[in-house]
């Protein structure tokens, strides 16, 4: 009888044993469920799981109370499906300290449509407050391909490296004229194809974007000095290698007499190489240096 006891003890630890490894097998961190991430904590497990590679999807909206950050050696690629990630404050939303792909693959609706429809038809990352929506981290790798990303302020940011292309850039939402559309802040954006919208400037780089290769980039607000010239781009001490085509416009609505609008503002020694986009800019006044509704190199300023 002994015998048999034991026997059955050992069997009982063995089945056990084997229903505890399957459990840790199939736990959170599988790849189903990752295609219905509803929360801030799902969205933060599927961010630390202990894979190297991983991909999941949005299944509802969230909103975040801290950042959530995609870990260096770590490999995630997000889909927003149509959904949402918001937080208000001076956090990022998103942080790529790895690599990081955020698409949208839940429509094919052109990003020139109105913005209410762009925020029922695509997957917004939004920040309400003063902080960056994404950002590229030093040493991380930042893949957009689809999407918007909307900030008070400046709304994506780029310190490590990055491509960005199909999506929908909105800068200084709450047209308080103090964000950027994109920031290159010392990182590298190896091709950029997209829509920018910003207040003051769509594009402010002070790293090394390497290709512009098509898109719309827009600055439209008001700033009374040159100090605070409304750009398409303001490359600041920054390199921009070549820029193969895209359209680069500049609206400045101020009365004040020093308002400037350029759709090009290169200065602090940035060099600007291989130039074949579509620059105009406007001072509604007619005050500033470069007239109304100038196009072409009157629209630019600091190029040899």
């Amino acid at each position: 009888m002994n015998k048999i006891f034991k026997l059955f003890s050992v069997l009982t630890v063995l089945l056990l044993v084997m229903g505890l490894s399957s459990c840790v097998f199939i736990d959170a961190g599988s790849e189903q469920d990752w295609n219905n991430i509803r929360t801030e904590a799902q969205l933060n497990s599927f961010m630390n799981a202990s894979a190297t590679e991983l991909s999941g999807a949005l299944a509802d909206n969230i909103t975040l109370t801290d950042s959530v950050t995609a870990p260096s050696g770590k490999t995630r690629t997000l889909n927003l499906k149509g959904k949402n990630i918001t937080i208000n404050g001076t956090n990022t939303a998103i942080k790529a300290q790895g690599t990081l792909t955020i698409k949208d693959d839940s429509n094919t609706v052109p990003f020139t449509t109105t913005e209410s429809e762009r925020e029922i038809k695509h997957g917004i990352v939004k920040n309400s407050g003063q902080g960056f929506a994404v950002s590229a981290l030093s040493g991380g790798t930042l893949i957009i391909t689809g999407g918007v990303f909307q900030s008070n302020s400046t709304a994506v940011d780029i310190e490590g490296t990055a491509s960005i292309s199909n999506c929908l850039i909105q800068g200084d939402v709450d047209q308080n004229n103090d964000g950027d559309g994109l920031w290159v802040y010392g990182g590298t954006v190896a091709n950029l194809s997209c829509t920018i919208e910003a207040a003051v400037n769509a594009i402010m780089n002070t790293g090394t974007i390497t290709k512009i290769d098509g898109g719309t980039y827009k600055a439209e607000g008001s700033t009374d000095t040159a100090e605070e010239a409304i750009c398409a781009i303001w490359n600041h001490g920054g390199t921009i290698s070549e820029i193969a085509n895209g359209t680069f416009t500049a609206i400045n609505y101020s009365s004040a007499q020093t308002a400037v609008a350029w759709g090009l503002y290169n200065d602090s020694n940035g060099t600007v190489s291989n130039n074949h986009g579509d620059f105009s800019c406007l001072d509604e006044n007619s005050h500033n240096n470069n007239g109304d509704g100038a196009e072409g190199n009157s629209a630019m300023h600091g190029l040899n």
